[in-house]
């Protein structure tokens, strides 16, 4: 074919060898493509026809990829009136064989009209009912070729994807889970990557798989959570080998509420001198506490079991509990608990006017009665206007409003 004397096409027939195809020249090409021939055209000297796609959006990486391997897919033209050769499908790949500097693109030219409404009819379906590889395919196409021998640098280069993205591709297919994980769910190569990370949590895949399943848009923040879990669990497990080489005693965290276990700036010896790892470090009860403490993984020294070893324990107040008492401690803690006893015996014998008065006595009152108001009416002490709001035993408290529940409670009780 040619437009002004300049040949533009070549027709390629199965009944000829590749070596016999010469260029055409004329009209006669176009009506010997009528029957739907690949036709070798220039780029450069085709017209694109209008197109229902506004922007051809062409990126680098396309470009590269026509520049190194040519337009393997045919485009769809038609010659109009005078013999030019008009594109109706295809303008992406003119555009980027034109950048790339392509002197040949392969066509199928037929037998169609410049009219409107079956461009646009073949336009939208030619576009429209084009599916892309899916993640799962192009990361098994890229082992494939791993498997022929093709490193990671090479495919990306070939098939103009990212190095980065091959490699985590040739991790996915290679690990069962992960690419049935891919296959399944539709999951990015970057997130089902977390699960090659995860392959020896099994609950974590587990969770996973069901966020993946049910709840995808979530799936990036339960992954994070799993490998943060992960990543302390490996960081406690490597200082825990370290200590224990180092000689000490490894014990988890002391949980909350754990008085057996206790740290060294909370203990004293029996002279009452502080603990510190100099001076108490290889003694009885001494450890090394590793575990995870407000997001983060602490180390500490600890003391087990510090009463079985005399010391005693520093308050926050700075009093001190714990060890073995002194004959002088023991005289005092006596007197203490007989005081007590002598002041319960009070409450109990003694008449009300021996009491005292006002607030005072109705709270005398009330430890007497064993928590409960002299007259039987309420449930806690007489405090004036300090009291609390508590259920009468009146049968109609439910139906009374909060003041005058309050007004009645503290009438009964002689306030």
């Amino acid at each position: 074919m040619t437009v002004n004397d300049t040949p533009i096409a070549t027709v390629v027939t199965d009944a000829a060898p590749a070596a016999s195809v010469e260029p055409a020249v004329g009209r006669d090409v176009v009506s010997s493509a009528s029957v739907e021939q690949v036709v070798q055209i220039d780029p450069h000297a085709v017209r694109i026809e209008d197109n229902v796609r506004a922007e051809a959006r062409l990126s680098r990486r396309f470009v590269t990829s026509v520049k190194s391997h040519g337009v393997l897919v045919p485009v769809l033209a038609y010659a109009d009136a005078d013999g030019t050769v008009v594109v109706r499908d295809g303008q992406r790949r003119v555009l980027a064989a034109r950048e790339a500097g392509l002197s040949t693109i392969p066509a199928y030219v037929l037998d169609r009209k410049d009219e409107t409404r079956m461009r646009i009819i073949e336009q939208m379906i030619a576009n429209e009912h084009r599916e892309a590889l899916s993640t799962g395919e192009r990361a098994a196409a890229w082992r494939q070729l791993s498997l022929e021998g093709m490193s990671a640098t090479a495919i990306a280069r070939q098939t103009g994807a990212k190095r980065k993205e091959v490699e985590a591709g040739l991790v996915v297919a290679g690990h069962d889970v992960a690419a049935a994980a891919v296959a399944d769910y539709d999951l990015t190569l970057d997130q089902a990557a977390v699960l090659v990370e995860l392959e020896d949590v099994p609950d974590a895949l587990a969770e996973l798989r069901e966020v993946a399943k049910r709840n995808p848009a979530m799936f990036d923040h339960y992954a994070q959570r799993a490998l943060d879990a992960k990543a302390t669990r490996d960081e406690i497990a490597r200082l825990r080998a370290e200590h224990e080489a180092q000689g000490y005693t490894v014990v988890d965290w002391p949980t909350y509420g754990n008085t057996d276990t206790l740290f060294l700036r909370e203990l004293l010896t029996p002279d009452g001198e502080r603990l510190t790892e100099e001076n108490y470090a290889g003694k009885p009860g001494h450890a090394v506490a590793i575990g995870e403490r407000w997001g983060e993984v602490a180390v500490d020294h600890v003391v087990v079991d510090w009463r079985e070893h005399g010391l005693q324990r520093l308050g926050s107040t700075g009093t001190v509990t714990g060890g073995k008492l002194t004959d002088e401690q023991k005289a005092e803690r006596r007197e203490v608990v007989a005081n007590n006893k002598a002041w319960a015996s009070v409450l109990l014998t003694a008449p009300p006017e021996a009491l005292g008065r006002g607030p005072r006595r109705r709270w005398m009152q009330w430890t007497r009665y064993g928590g409960r108001c002299s007259t039987g009416a309420g449930s806690f002490p007489g405090l004036g206007r300090f009291a609390p709001v508590r259920r009468c035993r009146c049968p109609s408290w439910s139906s009374m409003s909060t003041a005058r529940r309050s007004s009645r409670y503290r009438r009964s009780c002689g306030i």
